[in-house]
């Protein structure tokens, strides 16, 4: 069976679009808030939960919502997969303020 996909081309394309994803991505801003509301469940002190050690955010995009991650879960070790190198850079850029 044949990937519906070339993920090279999938790399390349989101790699070239990194810089300006943000004033396109609307939806993607909205599921991701609608994501992190859910969040409260795991970590709910009265359900004996506590906060997560690890965090994945796969398919992070230029990582906002992994940025929300560390910042609520601080002592957590979160980590931003991406297949476009071009937005992980967007997610080092982030993370350094510069976003």
């Amino acid at each position: 069976m044949s990937d519906l996909f070339d993920h090279r081309q999938v790399r390349r394309a989101f790699s070239r679009a990194a810089q300006g994803y943000d004033s396109a991505a609307a939806l993607q801003r909205e599921v991701a808030s609608r994501l992190m509301e859910q969040l409260d469940y795991l970590d709910d002190p009265a359900l004996g939960r506590d906060a997560p050690e690890v965090v994945v955010d796969l398919g992070s995009g230029p990582g906002h919502a992994a940025a929300a991650m560390q910042k609520r879960w601080p002592k957590a070790q979160v980590l931003a997969l991406d297949i476009a190198p071009g937005m992980l850079a967007q997610v080092r850029r982030n993370a350094a303020g510069g976003g």
